[in-house]
């Protein structure tokens, strides 16, 4: 399986794209585009907007005399589940922390279920 998926790489029929995990993930567009790569559950998909990857081949050309036969640009970056799922993950140690340091000052105990690591 191996070799085949590297020979259809050096083909040009498929894509590697690294998404930040030990697997390497293939993609079956080779034409150029954009990959927008969520650094926290691996997600890959592509860019749907107007930006034009043979403008950017051409630019390079124009500007180096370099000519491109290929391009694939990765952003990586958090999707909006992953930011969504970070903020909540902030806000509860925040509360956490809150809790713990009402109960400090009052001689009671804070919030129960929350370790010393979380904080």
């Amino acid at each position: 399986v191996y070799n085949t998926l590297n020979t259809l790489r050096d083909l040009g029929a498929i894509v590697e794209i690294s998404a930040g995990t030990e697997h390497t993930r293939y993609e079956p567009d080779p034409s150029p585009h954009i990959n927008l790569v969520c650094l926290r559950c691996h997600q890959v998909s592509d860019l749907q907007d107007n930006v034009s990857p043979d403008l950017l081949m051409d630019n390079i050309f124009q500007n180096t005399g370099f000519r491109a036969t290929s391009l694939q640009v990765q952003v990586s970056g958090f999707c909006p589940e992953c930011q969504q799922a970070k903020r909540e993950e902030i806000a509860r140690i925040l509360h956490a922390r809150a809790a713990k340091r009402v109960g400090n000052a009052t001689g009671t105990p804070g919030e129960k279920g929350v370790s010393r690591g979380e904080l």
